[in-house]
């Protein structure tokens, strides 16, 4: 399991590019990661809430968001659902094995998407999703 619930978003330019290399590379040399969690929370100081909400949604990149929508065992997964100019959220639906979704405050491009993700994740040979969970500000 990984769990990445800080990341260093202040993090700009070459050096920014080279964390976000450095962790793709990681996660795709995690072969049997099962379980990955990737709601990364600012660390709320002078931010505002939408600033910091910005600031956290700018840790999924759509190369990271690739390397673990094709993650073969990749089972569990819980991460921002704020996609929007960030990833596409069809991604997950390649997913190969993925059988719980877990996503936090979804928006309108998430939301959008979600049925035909969970389309696409209920056409594989193993099925669907056993557990989808979404919490949402709004219902």
């Amino acid at each position: 399991m990984t769990d990445v619930r800080f990341f260093p978003l202040s993090a700009q330019g070459n050096q920014r590019t080279d964390l976000d290399d450095q962790v793709r590379k990681a996660l795709e040399q995690m072969d049997n990661l099962e379980s990955l969690v990737w709601t990364v929370s600012p660390i709320l100081t002078s931010y505002s809430t939408e600033r910091a909400n910005e600031q956290r949604d700018k840790s999924l990149t759509p190369e990271l968001v690739e390397v673990i929508s094709t993650h073969p065992q990749l089972k569990s997964l819980e991460i921002s659902g704020h996609s929007n100019r960030y990833y596409d959220p069809k991604l997950i639906g390649r997913s190969p094995n993925l059988e719980e979704l877990r996503v936090m405050m979804p928006d309108p491009n998430l939301k959008d998407s979600l049925l035909g993700v969970l389309r696409d994740l209920s056409e594989r040979s193993q099925g669907g999703l056993k557990s989808l969970g979404l919490i949402c500000r709004v219902s």
